[in-house]
């Protein structure tokens, strides 16, 4: 009310709009502000490939969400650009990494002492941390006999902390432009519905 009275529209009118933030849901027409998921499952990967790593296998966490399915295709393509055939057995998806499944499925992954991974890409921060545990519980060095590499950068003050690399999305940037798409919808409401995909950066650890 106090908004529409400062814009000069009638007392009572109502104001409705919505913005999905982070990603898209198929079937649903809506302004969209959400992050360069694929750039950034490419460019994780290319950097743990510059690392010297070879074999780089997947975690995958919200298996159903375009997030992480755009994060798992980024990682591909940079694995293919890179002549680098990932192996069936060095990666897993969940649908909510719920304990025991996850860690089991994580020590199958790490079993063989000369047939595992050398790193592994998490498709969020959450997974990663836990992947962390799992293997310092197995006897494993981080990052020097399983690098882990994170995506998200929530808590930096607390991955500073483990040394967690990870790719950064900047949600300040994302809350700004959805308020601006919010106004802008307010403001013409039968406009054209806007796509924004931001930036995103890895963040060495």
């Amino acid at each position: 009310g106090a908004l529409a009275a400062q814009l000069g529209w009638p007392f009572g009118l109502v104001l409705t709009g919505n913005v999905m933030i982070d990603r898209r849901v198929l079937g649903l027409t809506t302004d969209c502000v959400r992050f360069d998921d694929e750039g950034g499952g490419r460019q994780i990967t290319e950097h743990l490939i510059r690392r010297g790593q070879r074999r780089i296998g997947f975690i995958g966490d919200e298996a159903f969400a375009d997030t992480v399915q755009h994060r798992w295709r980024g990682y591909m393509l940079a694995m293919e650009a890179a002549g680098l055939i990932p192996a069936h057995r060095d990666g897993a998806f969940f649908s909510g990494a719920e304990e025991p499944m996850f860690s089991m499925s994580v020590k199958t992954i790490l079993a063989d002492p000369a047939d595992r991974p050398t790193a592994l890409i998490c498709s969020n921060d959450g997974t990663a941390i836990a992947v962390i545990r799992i293997l310092r519980e197995a006897g494993l060095r981080v990052p020097e006999d399983v690098a882990v590499a994170g995506y998200g950068d929530i808590l930096p003050d607390y991955l500073d902390t483990i040394g967690l690399t990870t790719v950064a999305q900047h949600f300040r940037e994302a809350g700004e432009a959805a308020g601006r798409l919010l106004l802008d919808r307010i403001l013409s409401p039968h406009s054209d519905y806007r796509d924004i995909e931001l930036p995103v950066q890895v963040v060495e650890r």
